[in-house]
């Protein structure tokens, strides 16, 4: 049992919605990533309202009776004890924003696992599709990473393309052409921004996709402290490369600034997106979000919504650069 803020933006299986415009019988998504069904929406006003604020910059708000499942000192001791050997049966506490106030300790929110999106029909496969929109160039050539020339190759004659390498380039690298030309499947139409449809398939294919978006450019990895970067200049772009990494389960930090209007975001992903990743286990959860700060907020319009989850959680959370949970 959940209550939210009604400008509160909502994913579900239909994308995003304020939580004001959800109905009963809309389906959303638990913190387990899996699609719930909503029983129950009444809407109210309350005197009484909150926003919170995590590490990452996600705010959420609420009245007092907004309810969070959330770790504890105590919990996320046994998180970084747990081997993985037996099935992680602690359970995680219900807090309502009165509890958190209350509360001596730090508290946190784990990330949700993989959002369990239906499987998509793609005309080109995600990993072919991700490389090609962040390496293509002017003369629709592409270039591989330094030393993944193989491997990327590869990836394209596996799905049946052929490949034909052209000049040498500066990395020690040839920029090759693709046949049939991906541009050509799209009769004329090139996306500027990925479509939905890759944003919103399921979580191997989004996997593949952000893969092929990593070995797109280079120097997105640094194997001694397990980062990713990715970097744009366009905002658009930044909010659906973050939105499909923590659909994933993932945490990202905060956006960056340059000098010169480039947009930096920074994550880590136990998943294998990049051949020299460093192999780590996901145990109980990717990551989490520590709450920063707790504040009273003017009088809100509220919604109670309720869903047959037997925790009755659902995502929420989504601001204009970002997306969350």
């Amino acid at each position: 049992m959940l209550f939210r803020s009604a400008n509160q933006q909502v994913l579900t299986l239909d994308l995003w919605k304020l939580a004001s415009e959800i109905k009963e019988g809309d389906w959303v998504f638990n913190s387990d990533g899996k699609l719930v069904q909503v029983k129950l929406v009444q809407h109210y006003v309350s005197d009484e309202c909150y926003e919170i604020t995590f590490d990452d910059h996600l705010t959420i708000q609420g009245d007092v009776h907004l309810a969070m499942l959330l770790e504890n000192k105590k919990y996320r001791l046994r998180v970084s004890t747990y081997k993985g050997v037996h099935k992680f049966r602690r359970p995680l506490r219900r807090y309502t924003v009165t509890d958190m106030l209350e509360s001596d300790q730090r508290l946190s929110l784990p990330t949700t696992k993989p959002l369990n999106f239906p499987n998509q029909p793609l005309a080109i496969p995600p990993f072919l599709f991700g490389f090609w929109f962040f390496n293509r160039r002017y003369n629709k050539t592409l270039i591989p990473p330094a030393g993944m020339s193989e491997f990327v190759h590869n990836q394209f004659m596996d799905n049946g393309y052929k490949v034909t390498t052209h000049r040498l380039m500066k990395t020690g690298e040839r920029e090759f052409r693709v046949q049939p030309a991906i541009e050509s499947q799209f009769l004329g139409f090139l996306p500027k921004q990925i479509p939905n449809n890759y944003l919103y398939a399921d979580a191997e294919q989004r996997r593949e996709l952000l893969s092929g978006i990593m070995y797109a450019k280079t120097r997105q990895y640094n194997e001694k402290t397990n980062w990713f970067v990715f970097t744009t200049k366009d905002h658009t772009i930044s909010g659906q490369v973050r939105f499909l990494v923590e659909s994933l389960g993932c945490k990202t930090q905060p956006i960056l600034y340059s000098k010169d209007n480039r947009i930096q975001m920074k994550f880590k992903c136990l998943y294998p997106l990049i051949e020299n990743q460093q192999k780590k286990q996901v145990k109980v959860h990717h990551a989490r979000r520590y709450i920063n700060k707790i504040k009273k907020i003017a009088r809100q319009s509220c919604v109670h919504i309720e869903t047959n989850d037997k925790n009755g959680t659902f995502l929420v959370g989504r601001s204009e650069e970002h997306t969350s949970e």
